[in-house]
């Protein structure tokens, strides 16, 4: 778990899987299937860039908000909603986190 800070909340946090896989090169996607490697390996070198890039986008009048960044490796027919569900103890459906954000 990875705590950071923004102050634009249209800019993304971190790479997603498909961001990571159409910036590589064909050979090095083909590695990366074959190892069975998750994009957060690769992460690794990218995640100070983009907590760097937060913190100075948007305005300096905004306060900074508080994300956080969680990792985890889920067995098979296992959802990532779930887990933060639980983790949580709150819903993760649409109409409860905009009623959250309202």
């Amino acid at each position: 778990m990875d705590l950071m800070t923004y102050t634009d909340d249209k800019i993304p946090l971190v790479e997603t899987d498909l961001d990571v896989l159409s910036k590589a090169k064909p050979s090095e996607v083909n590695e990366l299937l074959s190892t069975g490697a998750s994009h957060d390996d690769s992460l690794d070198t990218f995640g100070a860039t983009i907590l760097a890039e937060t913190e100075t986008i948007g305005s300096s009048d905004l306060l900074p908000e508080l994300a956080v960044k969680l990792s985890f490796t889920l067995p098979t027919s296992s959802y990532a909603t779930m887990a933060i569900r639980e983790l949580t103890k709150t819903s993760t459906s649409v109409d409860c986190q905009k009623a959250l954000n309202s």
